[in-house]
């Protein structure tokens, strides 16, 4: 299971930066351009969550089947249900946003 410390170092991100929420009691919340991270991301569960606005083709893999995106796409991923992405073409663009279960569990709202 690929942990959210993992998906920082897999792209040599830091986690600081202007749309970033610390790692606090309150979870962990981050936004992406999708530029930085487009290519391939392998098949594997994840212990965050992620929401992608996607611009640019490639074909979501999951559980025995994959999805053909060829429009602007709305992506939800949790950690129960393992994916990966595959470009089709070198342009991609759009943002996507980390979470973890913390923060979508905060107490304090």
């Amino acid at each position: 299971m690929e942990t959210i410390h993992d998906f920082y170092r897999r792209f040599s991100l830091t986690r600081d930066s202007d749309y970033s929420v610390p790692s606090t009691s309150f979870g962990h919340f981050n936004v992406f351009q999708r530029d930085a991270c487009s290519f391939l991301t392998p098949y594997s569960r994840r212990d965050y969550y992620k929401i992608s606005l996607v611009l640019g083709t490639g074909e979501l893999h999951y559980a025995n089947r994959w999805i053909r995106v060829d429009r602007p796409a709305l992506l939800f991923s949790n950690p129960m249900v393992p994916y990966a992405w595959e470009i089709n073409s070198p342009e991609q663009a759009g943002w996507f946003c980390l979470f973890t279960e913390e923060f979508v569990n905060q107490e304090s709202r």
